[in-house]
């Protein structure tokens, strides 16, 4: 039986469209060029001369998102469609995207951030800088992904267990220095473990990137699509707004192709398994799944979502050393 619930594709697609985005991001266009002329912002800004109405449209209309809700995920797989040409994409590379929504999984096993941990109940928790207790970040779930990990390399990854628990030994987090021994603290554990821990024995969780200083849980749907690292220049696809994110998604994500915040070479040993990311969900729609609206006239969703220095991802790959196995990561932020 499958952990982790599956991404509507049909149902958000008939809820977030390319002509609904078009359409909100003409009326936005017009709003800001208003404001631009009444400020001379354009001058402000160094661009010369004054952007037009269609110009502003384009830029804020669909285009390669960072994915966290489902309607960035959404207008992604549409884009790709209206841009046609699948022969041309290139190698497709087959991935698990994650898809948020807001709380506690029903499965205490499936990828989530935050929240209850899936370990036993008696089991020491970790212990970080100062001997304080280490902040529960997440955990992945391989269990319904088992067969795109290692798609890119071509070779599969020997996991000790289907379920990684990450924690961080500090409360800002990992900062990107793999060769900082306890940047990053993880456990294995096997699916079917019971008597696991509750509530009370979850130590105080605070993490200083965000304003509340904790982790609001989050629990993730799985979609299944692929990355194009090979697409031609020439492409359709890449004549969108941040075209590249359309080609190697951006965001949580098992199996794929990591899509790196700054050095596109970065490379660890071992195979590529998992990126964890940064949670800034928008919009005034379904910000993320089981959130039908965004407070009237807010950007971004309140809340304390997990933060990774700025936006940043944290990318991991597991390698195979003797009878076990080691795990490799790095952290990358805008």
């Amino acid at each position: 039986m499958p952990i982790h619930a599956r991404f509507d594709q049909a149902r958000w697609t008939r809820e977030f469209t390319l002509e609904r985005a078009r359409a909100e991001a003409a009326v936005r266009a017009r709003e800001h060029a208003a404001a631009w002329r009444r400020r001379r912002w354009w001058r402000r800004l160094g661009l010369g001369s004054r952007p037009s109405v269609a110009q502003i449209a384009r830029n804020m209309g669909p285009r390669g998102e960072y994915i966290d809700g489902p309607g960035s995920m959404a207008i992604t797989e549409l884009a790709r469609r209206e841009a046609g040409e699948a022969e041309r994409l290139g190698r497709a590379v087959p991935v698990d995207m994650l898809v948020w929504g807001r709380g506690e999984p029903a499965n205490r096993a499936a990828t989530k951030i935050g929240g209850l941990p899936y370990r036993p109940a008696d089991a020491p928790w970790p212990r970080g800088q100062g001997g304080r207790p280490s902040v529960f970040m997440g955990q992945f779930c391989f269990a319904d992904s088992l067969d795109v990990l290692g798609a890119w390399h071509g070779a599969k990854p020997r996991l000790p267990a289907d379920v990684l628990l990450l924690f961080s030994p500090t409360e800002e987090g990992p900062m990107g220095d793999e060769f900082y021994d306890i940047g990053v603290q993880h456990e294995w554990w096997p699916l079917g473990l019971d008597n696991l821990v509750g509530p009370g024995g979850v130590p105080e969780q605070r993490w200083k990137l965000n304003r509340g200083g904790r982790l609001e849980p989050c629990y993730a749907e799985l979609h299944r699509t692929h990355d194009y690292p090979e697409v031609p220049e020439a492409h359709p696809l890449r004549g969108y707004p941040d075209g590249e994110r359309l080609c190697v998604l951006e965001g949580g994500k098992i199996g794929g192709v990591p899509h790196f915040a700054q050095d596109s070479e970065t490379q660890r040993p071992g195979v590529y398994l998992c990126t964890l990311g940064s949670l800034n969900p928008a919009g005034p729609r379904y910000p993320l799944l089981n959130v039908p609206a965004n407070a009237p006239g807010s950007v971004f969703l309140e809340g304390d979502f997990l933060m990774l220095v700025d936006n940043g991802s944290l990318y991991l790959w597991v390698e195979e050393r003797g009878e076990g196995v080691e795990l490799h990561w790095d952290v990358q932020y805008y």
